[in-house]
């Protein structure tokens, strides 16, 4: 029974463990899938918050009506897109494993739309309103960081790592854009913390690369966008202006600064950067969900396969089972017979233990069917002696 069953216990444990992890990373994979289409509504979602934010800060700078007016559409549009990926999230129960992220995310936007009436009543400050702005901004970088926290593929894990960092550095570049624009909005004067708080959000937005991404196809496409020569001309007038706004601020005689250049020429050139981000994460995550699909459908023919393994070893168990069952009753009876047999050939007192389950049982066994083998020779040469000594007698 041990030598029938034991391999076929360990083929079952063994294939019981492959299909569990195969159909695990099976699931795995569909989740990811789901959130890389909850992350494209989210990544829009805070694209459109920190367009909101630069925008409210503009206005808190110079609040002109036409300001005002486009900011208007900015919420609304921001409102709409967050009613849309909420009631998205709260209806996919596979993703409810970050539902404490997404209440606060809900919280946070709540606190935006109580912030937008301090700032339309001139209530409230920048720094104030920045960091209402920001704390949504940031639980919804939370979220997106949380897209491969169960899946081991390294191709997955080395691309989400690129996608996270162009994240941060588009979040880092909405910093830079909201904040300088409030400056320059007002004509303030940079203060030594703002200069220091500025110089970490560009080397923050500038701090991007792409080189350890083996799928070549990615590089390349990522190439087309930042080797593209209108883009480089983009980050040369972002250098300028920057370089624009450093020395006015050094030159200025007193706290009013004329920084020769638009609040909104600022706000537009920072946010194309920003799209750029946009199109290069997009290119990512449309990688990791081809790189997705490829290990979903790995997975499900090695899960195919050792379901089939695993119905197979369980069939072989049982059968192994019931023949063990049926070949131990046969040595039963056969136990049984040698018994009685043992009883009418032991001529002595002491007992004969026959037990085939045990070495010294089926050695008692072999020494009592000698015993049998020789005492009928001797029965049958005395039978054919007697028969022999009748005949002559007879004769």
């Amino acid at each position: 029974r041990l030598i029938s069953l034991l391999p076929i216990i360990i083929l079952l444990s063994i294939t019981s463990y492959f299909v569990y992890d195969s159909y695990k990373n099976y699931k795995a994979v569909q989740i990811l899938q789901d959130k890389l289409s909850t992350n494209r509504e989210l990544n829009g979602l805070i694209d459109n918050i920190s367009r909101e934010k630069g925008m409210t800060v503009i206005y808190l700078g110079n609040s002109s009506p036409s300001t005002l007016k486009s900011l208007v559409k900015q919420r609304k549009l921001v409102d709409a897109k967050a009613k849309l990926y909420l009631s998205h999230i709260k209806n996919q129960p596979k993703l409810h494993g970050y539902s404490k992220d997404i209440s606060s995310f809900e919280t946070a936007l709540n606190q935006i739309k109580a912030g937008r009436k301090l700032v339309d009543t001139h209530k409230t400050n920048f720094h104030s309103i920045y960091e209402i702005y920001r704390n949504a901004e940031k639980i919804g970088m939370t979220i997106l960081q949380t897209i491969t926290v169960q899946q081991t593929d390294p191709k997955i894990h080395e691309l989400s790592a690129k996608y996270i960092a162009f994240i941060r550095a588009s979040a880092a570049t909405a910093d830079e854009r909201d904040f300088i624009s409030f400056a320059i909005a007002r004509s303030a004067r940079l203060q030594e913390e703002d200069v220091n708080k500025w110089i970490l959000l560009i080397a923050k937005s500038d701090f991007f690369n792409y080189d350890t991404i083996q799928n070549k196809t990615v590089v390349k496409k990522l190439d087309a966008i930042f080797n593209n020569e209108d883009n480089k001309k983009l980050f040369e007038d972002i250098n300028r202006a920057r370089t624009g706004v450093e020395r006015a601020n050094i030159l200025a005689s007193n706290d009013k600064v004329d920084y020769k250049i638009n609040p909104g020429v600022w706000f537009a050139i920072l946010s194309e950067k920003t799209n750029l981000f946009s199109q290069a994460e997009e290119i990512i995550l449309t990688a990791i969900n081809q790189r997705a699909t490829a290990v979903k459908t790995e997975a499900l023919q090695i899960l195919a396969i050792t379901l089939i393994i695993w119905v197979v070893s369980i069939i072989l168990a049982i059968l192994a089972f019931l023949l063990s069952n049926e070949i131990a009753k046969n040595i039963r009876s056969l136990e049984d017979v040698l018994r009685k047999v043992a009883q009418d050939t032991n001529e002595s007192d002491k007992a004969i233990d026959i037990n085939l389950h045990t070495a010294k049982g089926t050695q008692e066994a072999y020494n009592l069917l000698e015993k049998i083998i020789e005492q009928t020779k001797e029965d049958k040469k005395a039978a054919q002696e007697a028969s022999e000594a009748k005949s002559m007698f007879l004769a």
